[in-house]
């Protein structure tokens, strides 16, 4: 996996959710990577979004700003050099994603679950 390629993409989606107004969290092995500071090891990256932020006055902007924004049945897809960033929309209110840790990892920071810990201990991480 190019790093530098995966982590511009990373900046990009990041960029474009704060242009919209929507907060994420990453999830799954991605999340574990950021957290640690270590190279990210997958090419199936999930930010996951709280559903009360799944509303047209925030998310119709993101076709303006991700102009390779793909819908699908649980939120979005964007893939760009054979990686994949899912956007999927979380119908709970999962305690772990509720006020995310910021982490900087390499230059920009980065949300992901809080307590870390807590959520990687978990069977379901709400990244399937």
């Amino acid at each position: 996996i190019n790093q530098d390629k995966l982590f511009d993409f990373l900046w990009s989606i990041d960029e474009a959710f704060d242009r919209c107004q929507i907060p994420y969290v990453i999830l799954g092995q991605a999340a574990y990577d950021i957290k640690h500071d270590l190279p990210i090891s997958t090419t199936k990256i999930v930010f996951g979004m709280l559903e009360r932020y799944a509303i047209r006055e925030l998310t119709s902007m993101l076709p303006v700003v991700i102009s390779d924004i793909e819908v699908t049945t649980d939120g979005w897809r964007v893939v760009r050099n054979d990686i994949a960033i899912n956007i999927k929309i979380l119908t709970k209110n999962y305690p772990t994603v509720l006020d995310p840790d910021i982490i900087i990892y390499r230059h920009w920071r980065f949300k992901v679950p809080n307590p870390f810990n807590e959520y990687w201990k978990l069977e379901n991480r709400y990244d399937r």
